[in-house]
């Protein structure tokens, strides 16, 4: 899945870290993420909390030095050594699929994308109707350079939120928190 076209990729990632795993995975995530990502790269970093959508931390061509600073601004209380787990709705994973939809939407295929989504999932009959609607719309879309990764998943909620993404099941990958399984993934732009 190495970027073939003359276009730039775009890397997306879309942070929830709500839970301390979900902490954990995302510092880990930042770290190898800094490491990987290389001047071609457009990379957008994004946050949910409570608010509706995801709030953009950084959208650049960026380096290593930029995404390691990004640390601080996950944190809510910087006085204390370790993250906090900042709140957030489970349903939010909608507006950050909403996100690639409409990256999907502008781009049309021309030149690849990569989105990461770090979450713990969610079993929301509703939220997971409306990823389904979501996924339906993106199948009217050039999905071939398009590829979605949801890290982090609690595998309680796997099963529906592979329900929710299922039209586009092909453009999907899922990974636990476990490092072995996300790096996988990680390594795929």
């Amino acid at each position: 899945m190495q970027n073939s076209t003359s276009e730039p990729a775009t890397v997306q990632l879309v942070l929830q870290p709500n839970t301390a795993e979900l902490i954990s995975t995302t510092e880990d995530l930042l770290h190898v993420f800094s490491r990987r990502v290389r001047p071609h790269h457009w990379v957008e970093i994004s946050m949910i909390s409570q608010q509706e959508n995801p709030e953009i931390l950084l959208s650049k061509q960026a380096n290593r030095r930029s995404i390691q600073q990004l640390r601080s601004q996950l944190d809510p209380n910087p006085q204390t050594p370790e993250l906090e787990p900042i709140p957030s709705s489970d349903t939010a994973i909608v507006a950050a699929l909403q996100r690639f939809s409409d990256r999907v939407v502008a781009t049309n295929g021309k030149h690849p994308i990569y989105f990461y989504v770090v979450t713990d999932g969610t079993s929301d009959p509703q939220a997971i109707a409306q990823l389904r609607e979501i996924s339906k719309t993106l199948t009217q879309y050039n999905l071939e350079t398009a590829h979605l990764f949801v890290l982090g998943l609690n595998p309680k909620h796997r099963l529906s939120m592979a329900g929710g993404f299922a039209p586009i099941g092909d453009q999907v990958e899922f990974a636990s928190n476990n490092y072995d399984e996300w790096v996988q993934l990680l390594r795929k732009f």
